[in-house]
């Protein structure tokens, strides 16, 4: 017998998340009325982490929405650089910005010094973008 698992995952789809590297659908009902699955509506958190929970064949099926991880907002993040202004966190890919969402100008945070290494970031997240980003803690070297 199969048992309930719980995921956090991005929302990047109405009723698609994106939990450790991989796209999981989520229907709300079971696998064995797959003829006509009834999508889990998520289309209010696209962007968000959000935590579900159901039965995971392939899809997670019999799923409910269990809660909002993350939200829009000032947040901490830690992760590992992949790029000269992207982390790779726990919530996907996030891209670090000096300037606010609304600015004419476009800055990135630089990592370059950084590359690989585990660093904190701090800012206003929107989305998959971090603005007014700052640099919290990096690794003693």
């Amino acid at each position: 017998m199969q048992e309930s698992k719980t995921l956090d995952g991005k929302v990047v789809a109405p009723n698609v998340i994106v939990s450790e590297g991989k796209t999981v659908q989520c229907w709300t009902n079971s696998m064995g009325d797959s003829v006509a699955p009834e999508p889990l509506d998520l289309k209010p958190y696209v962007g968000m982490v959000v935590e579900v929970d159901g039965y995971l064949l392939g899809d997670l099926w019999n799923a409910n929405l269990v809660r909002v991880v993350l939200e829009d907002g000032y947040h901490e993040i830690s992760g590992k650089v992949i790029g000269l202004n992207d982390i790779e966190g726990p919530y996907g890919r996030i891209s670090c910005y000096k300037h606010g969402m609304l600015e004419a100008w476009y800055m990135p945070l630089h990592f370059r010094e950084y590359m690989n290494l585990m660093i904190t970031v701090a800012g206003d997240l929107r989305g998959g973008n971090l603005y007014r980003a700052q640099i919290m803690n990096v690794p003693d070297r």
